[in-house]
């Protein structure tokens, strides 16, 4: 409890626990006596929840509870770094980067995220001014870290920050992914309208290609697909007019996720093809083969999305691998194995906040609890999970559940 209590709330790998708790027992036992701690400190505390554990890493779920050992620690920080916070970017955290490399799907997030949440969780605290200035500076860390963490966050600097801040067109644009990843539909449509309403394609053509992609997303996640199809139709127009090359591919991108969304799984197919080879194009391409009963072609996208993320997978990218995986082992006629990554990837999304990866994790245990009469429980829980983040049944969603829905009805 005191070695999870004292990393701020992040997560610990299992094997630095083990080595840290029994460093003369053999690391076979290490992960035992590991494993019955967790239950053990689960138990003594329920029904309080107090600690996310997936297959790789542990945490203390300091958002059910406060700790004094924490309180402690932040009250004793030496504030004198406060200034140099701004002045922090690339050096610091290119030291971090060259952990992402070892990151791998439920794994360790690396030294990187956890800094930088550190950093953030310090920020907010310390000089909350500047908390848009340290998200700025390590966004590439961003799809690394807690999403709940970085929500709040953007959630605060976006309200405090001066009107004329030079970093809110990145804020608001950004504010809008990171609750379309969180299943905050309602507000992240909002958010969405807001930054667009603010921003110039020719001027911020960044931002504004964010903005305009997660308000398509949202409308996608809502079933509104004409008006989706339609966004993204102008969106296009205008990205062509600007000569904004990757912004055209990505709205493309929206557009096959939109048909597959919608059940038409070959259609989202064939616009993917048409597309440039791309870590997240090759995932999406890897899933609805996967849909198909193609495993042979669906795991070589997988292994080429691998292949051109070059080992740097950031959380969200991983668990979409993760999916993709579930779905060739299934179209392989396995159950035990993408069982236990999806029993994996739940606790992983639910650790990250990331929910609508985490609905699908659940869907998936329910097409794999058909035979064993489990399918109920785990569509229970995903439809819990949709109603309270209003994430509709989807066609797309029902056709792959058709069978099993079918059997519970």
């Amino acid at each position: 409890m005191a070695l999870l209590a004292l990393n701020d709330g992040l997560a610990i790998t299992r094997e630095s626990l083990g080595q840290q708790l029994w460093p003369d027992k053999p690391k076979v036992n290490q992960q035992q006596s590991l494993r019955q701690a967790i239950k053990d400190l689960k138990e003594a505390f329920e029904p309080v929840h107090v600690v996310d554990a997936t297959r790789d890493v542990c945490r203390l779920a300091l958002e059910h509870f406060s700790c004094d050992a924490l309180e402690c620690l932040n009250s004793r920080k030496d504030a004198g770094n406060v200034a140099l916070l701004p002045e922090m970017p690339e050096p610091a955290f290119e030291s971090y980067r060259s952990e992402l490399a070892s990151f791998a799907p439920l794994g360790d997030l690396g030294e990187a995220a956890r800094g930088a949440a550190s950093l953030l969780e310090w920020t907010i605290v310390k000089d909350p001014t500047r908390v848009l200035d340290m998200l700025h500076t390590c966004r590439e860390l961003i799809p690394n870290m807690p999403l709940p963490l970085v929500e709040d966050a953007l959630r605060l600097s976006l309200h405090e920050a001066p009107a004329d801040h030079p970093l809110l067109p990145w804020g608001r644009s950004q504010f809008a992914i990171v609750l379309m990843w969180a299943g905050r539909s309602e507000e992240g449509m909002s958010a969405a309208k807001v930054a667009l309403g603010k921003l110039q394609p020719e001027k911020d053509a960044s931002d504004w290609t964010a903005a305009a992609h997660s308000a398509a997303i949202f409308l996608i996640f809502r079933g509104r697909f004409e008006k989706a199809c339609k966004l993204l139709s102008g969106a296009i127009e205008i990205a062509e007019t600007h000569k904004l090359k990757e912004a055209v591919d990505r709205f493309r991108h929206a557009e096959a996720l939109c048909y597959g969304y919608s059940g038409d799984f070959d259609r989202a197919l064939r616009l993917l093809s048409q597309l440039p080879p791309s870590p997240i194009v090759n995932v999406h391409e890897a899933i609805y083969l996967g849909l198909a009963e193609l495993p042979e072609q669906a795991r070589e996208k997988l292994a080429s999305a691998k292949a051109l993320a070059g080992g740097n997978s950031d959380a969200r990218l991983a668990s979409q691998m993760s999916i993709a995986e579930v779905y060739i082992l299934i179209a392989e006629g396995k159950e035990e194995e993408p069982r236990a990554l999806l029993n994996d990837l739940v606790q992983f999304c639910e650790t990250y906040g990331i929910r609508t990866v985490q609905v699908h994790a659940l869907e998936g245990l329910a097409l794999l609890g058909a035979r064993s009469g489990e399918a109920s429980k785990w569509l229970e829980k995903a439809m819990e999970l949709r109603e309270r983040y209003r994430l509709p049944l989807l066609p797309g969603d029902r056709k792959r559940l058709s069978s099993v829905l079918s059997e519970g009805a």
